[in-house]
């Protein structure tokens, strides 16, 4: 004998709730923390390789100065060259104020020692940069070419990261 089904206590089938949105699987969150960090580290870097642009750009100018005299074997625009870039190079890393009047001595003096005495070195007064002061003045001059170069990528590099703003 089987029972009426229709006295059977049965209930109506119950869907269950809808899937909210909030909170998300674990590995959303996962997904998003390696988001940020990857955000994170991009703005870092950016910033890292802004911070080096200046004296990248230094470094690329002097050597571009040097390759043309290997080119043309020209001394007299190599420190022509020469005093031109690293006075602006100087402008782009120190006040006006500081810089822009100097010459002679008193030029290779800041850069043996600069503003901030970051480098203390005698390679422009006393060494191959000393030809900077009154190189460009004379109608033949004598140069240790590697020494200069030397020396001018040394003071490059010793430079502060960011230029005077």
């Amino acid at each position: 004998m089987q029972p009426d089904i229709q006295q059977l206590p049965l209930r109506d089938i119950h869907l269950p709730e809808p899937i909210s949105w909030w909170p998300p699987a674990p590995g959303w969150l996962g997904l998003l923390v390696l988001f940020v960090l990857l955000l994170i580290s991009a703005l870092f870097i950016f910033r890292l390789r802004q911070k080096g642009r200046l004296r990248r750009a230094s470094r690329a100018g002097i050597e571009q100065v040097f390759t043309a005299y290997h080119t043309h074997g020209n001394p007299q625009h190599l420190v022509d060259g020469l005093s031109v870039l690293l006075r602006r190079i100087a402008l782009s890393h120190y006040p006006r104020s500081e810089v822009a009047g100097l010459t002679g001595d008193a030029w290779l003096e800041f850069l043996d020692h600069g503003v901030v005495n970051t480098w203390a070195q005698s390679g422009f007064s006393t060494g191959a940069g000393a030809v900077l002061a009154l190189g460009p003045y004379k109608p033949h001059v004598d140069i240790d070419v590697e020494s200069l170069q030397n020396i001018c990528l040394q003071w490059v590099s010793n430079l502060p990261t960011e230029g005077y703003r």
